[in-house]
């Protein structure tokens, strides 16, 4: 791997999901229209990330994100290219959606609490946005989802934190 891309995310292989970490995203799922039984099958389950990072041969940077969940179940997979380009998609749980990533300088984060505790690797090379919403032309739910992917150290390991 690029050495440059190792930084910060040199243990981007594989993560669960620990439930007992995360603040509870039932009503940020409600609000986007998921039921509530798949929403209590969410909150109990244990979410595996199988995460590969890399450049393509034109030097564009990605990440590919597969899911396994509790049981052997497989969840939607995540195609993220870091260039600030939309995309559209037809998510199994969220439906359709557009999408788009990149890496954003911190210094460019204005929100307090995530302007803070990062990694030097990340102050470095810049944290991972990423954006989506529903498809208004094929979506009947209307939500926005803006992340920043974080990586802070916490109990001897260094947890994936999205905010």
């Amino acid at each position: 791997m690029d050495p440059q891309l190792q930084a910060g995310t040199a243990h981007l292989t594989e993560r669960s999901q620990n439930g007992t970490l995360s603040d509870d995203v039932d009503k940020i799922l409600a609000l986007q229209g998921i039921g509530w039984l798949s929403r209590k099958i969410i909150k109990r389950a244990t979410i595996t990330l199988y995460i590969k990072h890399y450049k393509d041969d034109e030097g564009a940077e990605h990440i590919d994100i597969e899911q396994t969940v509790t049981g052997g179940l497989t969840g939607p997979p995540e195609y993220r290219t870091l260039n600030w380009t939309s995309h559209k998609m037809d998510h199994s749980l969220f439906g359709a959606i557009i999408a788009k990533s990149r890496r954003i300088p911190v210094a460019e984060i204005t929100d307090e609490y995530l302007n803070s505790g990062w990694l030097p690797d990340v102050s470095r090379e810049g944290a991972i946005q990423s954006y989506a919403e529903a498809d208004e032309e094929k979506n009947p739910r209307r939500w926005i989802s803006d992340m920043v992917s974080k990586f802070s150290p916490f109990e001897s390991c260094t947890p994936h934190v999205l905010t």
